[in-house]
């Protein structure tokens, strides 16, 4: 839980969610803002870790372009251990070999 409240923070911060040095955390009507920064969510994988994601996500949706780490098949694996969840989202990301 540590860690998700530290991401949630180092999110917030560079959406620009605190202070600025103007002493307004949002530009007004007539300021040019800036093209949104990425934020790369990097929770664990677990349902606690995937709800956080998505919580980030949705918080901060309209300020920074959100992504998430790759997930599926690590290299080396053997594919008779995988489970479903992982074969899906596996291929789910799948990239072209050419």
């Amino acid at each position: 839980m540590r860690a998700a409240v530290a991401v949630l923070l180092l999110a917030l911060a560079a959406a620009g969610c605190g202070t600025s040095t103007s002493g307004s955390a949002h530009p007004g009507p007539t300021s040019t803002v800036p093209p949104a920064p990425t934020l790369v969510v990097t929770t664990n994988p677990t349902t606690t870790g995937e709800a956080t994601a998505l919580h980030i996500a949705d918080a901060l949706r309209d300020r920074v372009t959100v992504t998430r780490l790759a997930s599926g098949l690590p290299v080396g694996a053997d594919l008779e251990h995988a489970d479903e969840v992982t074969l899906g989202k596996a291929l789910s990301g799948r990239q072209s070999l050419g």
